[in-house]
């Protein structure tokens, strides 16, 4: 490899996220240098207080979903990460494992702004920051990053930030409005330059759960091929103005009925 050569690192929320492992896998295979993978510890107290004033009781569902099924409810028929990941033999399952397998130095820490992250960042000199997820990311870490920190938005951008962004598209009855978003991470909620949008259409998906494994499934293409498209030059982040969105939070549990039914109606007409 030449000196010279670009070096990303890429932050994970966990050793067994699939989500990350694939990402790995799909840089390494497009001959993109990974320099170095920090892992956040899945249980720290910080952690669960952070996730907690989130997400609230969600966090127990959540948190069954990824140690207990660990993402089991995928393996259904239709798109889905680990159907994704199986196909392509994009990794292991365990993050650690692939990164030994791909010669990937990694770190696991308790807080990805820690200063032994942002020392190892600097010390690289990385272009940027490949996130899979793991929190949120403080001004220190952001500025050690080169071009900047990329993130897959599970919503399209600027009109759909924040939180529940599906169901909520889904309820005004934005059919156009269901994407991804792939954009640059800075101190505010889905507020930093956009690279690239990805609408997903909902024929074949008539509940959340469906459509949401569908998305999870793009994420790792997209938000590669915007990695790639930022280091080459070929794609150019785009500033979002605040005022031309607004911040989405948790939806009720009677308008995610709602909402969900609306998918229903939406998916079978297109059908």
């Amino acid at each position: 490899m030449e000196m010279n050569e670009p070096v990303v690192a890429v932050f994970s929320p966990s050793v067994k996220s699939l989500y990350s492992t694939a990402v790995l896998e799909m840089l390494h295979r497009r001959g993109v240098r990974v320099g170095l993978v920090v892992i956040r510890r899945m249980f720290t107290p910080s952690r669960v207080r952070q996730e907690l004033r989130r997400d609230g009781f969600r966090l127990v569902r959540k948190a069954y979903k990824k140690l207990i099924l660990r993402e089991r409810t995928s393996a259904a028929s239709g798109p889905s990460i680990r159907n994704a990941v199986s196909e392509q033999a994009l990794g292991e399952g365990d993050l650690r494992r692939t990164c030994r397998r791909l010669d990937v130095p990694f770190m696991v820490v308790s807080d990805l702004n820690s200063d032994p992250v942002v020392d190892a960042l600097r010390q690289l000199e990385v272009r940027c920051v490949v996130s899979t997820g793991g929190g949120l990311l403080r001004e220190p870490l952001l500025e050690a990053t080169g071009l900047g920190v990329l993130n897959c938005h599970m919503g399209i951008l600027p009109q759909y930030r924040g939180m529940d962004v599906v169901e909520w598209a889904a309820l005004y009855d934005d059919w156009g409005g269901i994407g991804l978003t792939t954009h640059l991470m800075d101190r505010g909620v889905d507020t930093g330059p956009i690279l690239q949008i990805h609408p997903v259409p909902i024929a074949g998906t008539s509940t959340f759960t469906a459509l949401r494994q569908r998305l999870h499934a793009e994420m790792p293409d997209q938000i590669v091929s915007a990695a790639c498209g930022l280091l080459d030059g070929t794609i150019i982040p785009a500033p979002q103005k605040k005022s031309d969105g607004r911040q989405f939070f948790i939806i009720e549990p009677a308008l995610h009925e709602l909402a969900e039914a609306k998918l229903r109606a939406a998916a079978k007409s297109r059908a």
